[in-house]
């Protein structure tokens, strides 16, 4: 899966996340073997705490009509990590199309926002 980052957007100030497996290792108490969250893929609750944290970012970002730029939850889902992790290559494939999936069900739907997933602009929201 190939992704491009967004053109910048004359005059739009963009803001960046970033701490999220600090917030959600000391802030939630979700443990985080070797720093990587793609495992917490197959936590429901920990996918619900993580949901919460992007919705509030983004909330943030469209509320004072900001682009919003996010990381994700692939820091460390390499194959070197994910073999240390005990996940096949196959298993690491598979945790990364979901990681994908994650905050682009989000992403198009927050008016502020830089781009969406297809690459078309949102509208800033109106005060």
């Amino acid at each position: 899966m190939t992704s491009t980052f967004p053109q910048q957007q004359p005059g739009l100030k963009y803001l960046a996340e970033a701490g999220q497996e600090t917030e959600i290792l000391y802030k939630y108490g979700f443990d985080l073997p070797h720093f990587a969250m793609f495992p917490l893929l197959d936590d429901s609750r920990a996918m619900a705490e993580l949901r919460g944290m992007y919705e509030r970012y983004l909330d943030t970002a469209a509320a004072h009509g900001f682009g919003a730029l996010m990381a994700g939850m692939d820091y460390r889902a390499s194959p070197d990590w994910a073999e240390l992790l005990g996940y096949s290559p196959i298993a690491l494939e598979e945790m990364q199309l979901r990681r994908h999936r994650v905050p682009a069900r989000r992403r198009q739907a927050v008016p502020g926002s830089a781009s969406r997933s297809d690459g078309r602009r949102h509208r800033r929201p109106t005060r």
